[in-house]
């Protein structure tokens, strides 16, 4: 038997009667003397005849999967929906999905809001910062193993600020990810935990998945199904119902239940073969039973995707401004003047941002651009949001003058930069404060990249690809760099310099323990203690990695 004899006892009787007439055709197609291809055909036909009348366990469609071949894309992508319709989901099967919807990624593979992401999203190296696809406001819009890194990855590459909104529902959804992996064993509490969520399709999609994994566990069939009529999503709360009486066949009294909140809530279209005579529709309308499979959580997706563009499409209320002009005087403060020029000198960009939008007075008096993405291009410079992109041969003086640099700096070895390329920049920039440092095949000096890294708000800093030297032309001591990098997430570094108390000024610098990726190209100089060294490690890296 294909099932476990754990699996097959906790099955209600009749469910056992149905396996065991399965078990019974597949044993007499591996006793047939057909050839091998024959025999796959008639064993991926046999389980996908028994889907289309119960609810079948993962194994069976494992089965199914393996007795297919890679080739035969069509017959593939048919057996993984028929698995992923029966709550299997498998993420090496995602690419064959191929499910239509606008949540769709180009590279084929179905979007879904898991808890696991990285494992989910075909993503081992969700903590470099040349992931991609790149990570979007939708990978931190909901809680799971990766937030943090898929976080900084959106962060390194967006073009402007991220908004107060998305930060705050970046920081609970950290808190509440965390709540919901101790409760894992409490079904109860983990339902409740993700409903905290408020993303129908998060809850879908975990819930699902769970279920998939061990279709047995009747409690949390149960919680999903009031969940789905509570929250008002009918033809999904009635399509699930469908399947948990092909699957749990002997508990009469749900499938009262069924009867009764389908002819309230119904009609609805299912593609079962096996109809009760209560799921029958007369409707002429509704004749074809596969128009309805998959689509009602398509129509979450479109739903959900729709709420959320129409947010980021809110236009500017102009009444914002109408008090802030008087035909052609300046604006008058209500602040003294020396108080608002001691503000205006002494803000951060954020504060800089808003006097700039709030009045022309403002940036006249501190005339400092803000960009908050500095980059390379192959063909052409341009403007984007806060996004500046530049090529080889750019005018540096005609497009970098006083410019505040807020969130992040990428110099692409791909885009034929001469290595000088920032160290002459340098020197135009007001201040930076950039999080994100990716400096490929540039030479500098160590009081220049001090002057990208001194902020010390850096979390990802990749120098492995450029020269830094200091200005007697010698490699820099690596505590003299780690002392800025209080809060680093990433960090990937060229050759440094070490003597017999590089470990003990490590150890003794502060680091607030989130580092997730560490490299160095070369060490040279003076011996120092591993002990220490491996007690700065200790301190620095997270603690699952």
């Amino acid at each position: 038997m294909i099932l476990s004899k754990e699996f097959y006892d906790r099955c209600c009787p009749s469910y056992q009667k149905i396996i065991d007439e399965l078990e019974k055709k597949l044993d007499n197609i591996y006793k047939s003397n057909d050839d091998v291809p024959t025999k796959e055909d008639q064993i991926q036909t046999a389980i996908l005849n028994f889907a289309k009348n119960y609810i079948i366990p993962k194994e069976y469609w494992q089965l199914c999967v393996e007795n297919s071949s890679y080739n035969d894309s069509l017959k593939l992508r048919t057996i993984v929906k028929g698995a992923y319709f029966n709550l299997y989901y498998n993420e090496q099967w995602n690419t064959f999905l191929h499910i239509p919807d606008d949540d769709d990624r180009k590279s084929g593979y179905k979007y879904f809001r898991m808890l696991d992401y990285q494992k989910n999203h075909g993503c081992p190296r969700i903590h470099s910062p040349y992931l991609h696809p790149k990570a979007t406001e939708r990978d931190i819009s909901f809680p799971h193993d990766s937030l943090k890194e898929c976080f900084r990855h959106f962060d390194y590459h967006t073009s402007k600020l991220p908004s107060k909104k998305l930060i705050q529902r970046f920081e609970e959804m950290k808190v509440l990810y965390s709540k919901i992996k101790i409760a894992e064993k409490d079904v109860e509490k983990w339902f409740l935990l993700l409903l905290q969520v408020g993303d129908n399709i998060f809850v879908r999609d975990n819930v699902e998945n769970r279920l998939g994994q061990d279709l047995l566990d009747a409690k949390l069939w149960k919680l999903y199904i009031n969940y789905l009529k509570e929250s008002g999503q009918y033809q999904r709360f009635l399509e699930i119902f469908s399947k948990y009486c092909r699957l749990f066949l002997d508990d009469d009294e749900m499938k009262e239940m069924y009867k009764a909140d389908l002819n309230e809530y119904g009609p609805i279209i299912l593609p079962w073969n096996n109809l009760f005579d209560f799921e029958i529709v007369k409707d002429s309308d509704c004749l074809n039973p596969c128009i309805y499979v998959m689509k009602s959580f398509e129509d979450d997706y479109k739903k959900i995707l729709y709420e959320e563009d129409k947010q980021k499409k809110e236009l500017l209320d102009k009444r914002l401004c109408e008090n802030f002009y008087d035909t052609y005087y300046v604006q008058n403060f209500d602040l003294p003047k020396p108080l608002i020029l001691y503000i205006l000198e002494n803000a951060n960009h954020q504060i800089l941002r808003k006097l700039f939008s709030s009045c022309k007075y403002f940036y006249f008096k501190k005339p400092i651009p803000i960009c908050y993405r500095l980059t390379t291009d192959l063909y052409s410079q341009y403007f984007d949001k806060e996004c500046l992109a530049l090529i080889f041969s750019s005018n540096q003086e005609l497009y970098i003058k006083n410019m505040f640099i807020t969130g992040s700096v990428w110099i692409n070895r791909e885009h034929n930069i001469e290595k000088t390329f920032l160290s002459n920049l340098i020197p135009r920039l007001f201040r930076c404060e950039a999080k994100h440092i990716i400096l490929s095949n540039q030479t500098l000096l160590f009081s220049e990249l001090e002057f990208l890294i001194q902020h010390g708000g850096v979390i990802t800093l990749d120098i492995f690809s450029s020269v830094i030297r200091d200005k007697n032309d010698e490699m820099f001591a690596f505590e003299e760099l780690t002392k800025y990098l209080s809060n680093i997430q990433y960090l990937s570094l060229s050759d440094l310099k070490t003597n017999i108390n590089s470990a003990n000024a490590l150890v003794n610098q502060k680091f607030n323990g989130e580092l997730s990726y560490f490299c160095i190209r070369s060490l040279f100089g003076e011996p120092f203690d591993i002990d220490e060294f491996l007690e700065f490690l200790t301190v620095c890296f997270l603690t699952y990695f």
